[in-house]
């Protein structure tokens, strides 16, 4: 491991060479392994970002592994191979009294994308009673930033379906690290371990071999201490709770509106991808109670996509979701784009054939927002490459899924009066509407505003770069009836 800091010295850059026993069977790197990765490039850190500006303390402190959370970009499977190196950019985001937060970039040496994010909280405690104990002031003024909310951090499971997958595992000599317990990375290598010989037994109805799985994330929560000889249960189940997400569904129909235009017996655009493109303007969901009760991990959804207004330059399609072989309804939705030259973006006449397509009148694409917000959170994201979409810019189904994780930061913190809980598992959506009014890029810092419309159990959006408006959504959520769904 090679490292330096950064120019502006807030960050320590670590440098990995990669190598064939860093990979796996399927050929990807081991996770457990970038694990460790990713804490000797925390542990380097810790001199030049932390004692260079309290000095050493002698005060009897250590620090723990309180939870960690990695994401893998698509493109991290692709590019990442043996003889590759890997570059982590780990700098210091968050300081409350007794805990912080290390914040990583990953790259390739073959690229300057981000590949990858993880972030690492710690916990400072005293060496003997395990009990916290507040970081220097001299490190908590450096890094405090007023008004940043404190980052949210999952709590421990509440229940454990049935069935769940069980096994024993003991720790042994080669699973300890050198504070003499059980290394941080090798609960994960563990857990793998454990979900292969889980889908060898069809414990799971959709994994048959966890090796040839790409894992998109890991997230651990680090409770209490394990040491040398200690017998482990572990337990496993896929989650059936989990919810098809509505960015996901926008996505499903917004692959069925890109066939539709290349469809002649429906609404085959002339030149499309080649002189002129389509932007969305507007799009709205009602989406069903069905969506949150029939559809399952190995379900088939059939997406029906009809011609609905046609103008001079715009056009509107709409259509429903429904559960393959049955009649259940999930959602309906329409959806009004803007016909543009793929140059100019300038808005381009649709042919006269086209127009008499149209089986609807002309929708009002619009929200009703008054011109004084009321209390509004805040929450900031960064556009990565795996936001993008073939036109280069944003894909519409991400800024739902900004505004729903910036809601869900703002439910967790208690910012709304009427929202309380977890938004993912105590609330449910039944419409969705966005109004895109400019197109975000990569590397764009997206600043997502949100607040509760009064009366209704239902939330308003602005997602700005800068002070340029680029979309504005509306979330109404199932009120008394969520608890059913």
């Amino acid at each position: 491991m090679k490292t330096r800091l950064s120019e502006d010295g807030t960050k320590l850059v670590a440098t990995y060479e990669l190598h064939p026993f860093d990979f796996d069977r399927s050929g990807r790197v081991q996770v457990w392994t970038y694990l460790r990765m990713l804490e000797f490039a925390r542990i380097a850190a810790i001199q030049p970002l932390i004692k260079e500006h309290t000095g050493t303390q002698n005060d009897g402190s250590t620090a723990f592994v309180r939870y960690q959370e990695v994401e893998f970009s698509p493109r991290f499977y692709t590019i990442v191979k043996p003889n590759t190196s890997l570059v982590m950019a780990v700098g210091i985001s968050y300081v409350g009294r007794s805990s912080l937060i290390y914040d990583y970039g990953i790259r390739s040496n073959a690229s300057d994308d981000i590949i990858g994010r993880s972030f690492t909280q710690m916990v400072r405690v005293n060496r003997k009673t395990r009990r916290p104990i507040a970081w220097p002031d001299a490190l908590i003024d450096r890094f405090s930033n007023e008004g940043q909310d404190r980052p949210v951090v999952p709590g421990p499971f509440e229940q454990i379906p049935e069935p769940a997958f069980v096994c024993k595992v003991r720790v042994s000599n080669s699973d300890i690290d050198v504070r003499k317990h059980t290394n941080q990375s090798v609960y994960l290598r563990y857990c793998l371990d454990a979900a292969a010989i889980a889908a060898r037994r069809n414990s799971f109805s959709v994994i048959k071999d966890i090796a040839l799985c790409p894992i998109r994330k890991v997230g651990i929560l680090y409770q209490r201490e394990a040491l040398l000889g200690d017998e482990l249960t572990l337990e496993m189940w896929e989650d059936q709770g989990c919810h098809l997400t509505p960015w996901v569904l926008a996505l499903l129909i917004g692959y069925a509106r890109l066939a539709t235009l290349t469809e002649k017996s429906v609404f085959l655009l002339p030149g499309y991808l080649k002189t002129i493109t389509s932007f969305l303007r507007y799009q709205e969901f009602h989406i069903q109670p069905g969506f949150y009760t029939d559809v399952r991990q190995d379900s088939t959804v059939v997406v029906t996509v009809g011609v609905g207004y046609v103008g001079k330059t715009s056009y509107e399609l709409k259509g429903d979701v429904r559960l393959a072989g049955s009649a259940v309804l999930l959602c309906r939705f329409s959806v009004t784009s803007v016909v543009v030259d793929i140059t100019t973006r300038r808005p381009v006449a649709l042919p006269e054939s086209l127009r008499q397509k149209a089986t609807s009148p002309r929708p009002n694409p619009s929200l009703p927002f008054p011109s004084t917000l009321p209390s509004v959170h805040s929450q900031q994201f960064e556009v990565r490459e795996s936001h993008l979409d073939f036109n280069g810019h944003t894909n519409q189904s991400n800024y739902i899924m900004f505004c729903y994780n910036a809601a869900a930061f703002a439910t967790k913190a208690g910012r709304y009066h009427s929202l309380k809980g977890d938004l993912f598992s105590d609330y449910r959506v039944k419409k969705i509407a966005m109004l895109y009014q400019n197109e975000a890029l990569l590397g764009d810092l997206l600043n997502v505003e949100s607040w509760e419309i009064p009366k209704l159990v239902t939330l308003g959006f602005k997602v700005k770069r800068g002070e340029d408006e680029v979309v504005q959504g509306l979330f109404e959520l199932y009120g008394e009836q969520r608890a059913k769904l």
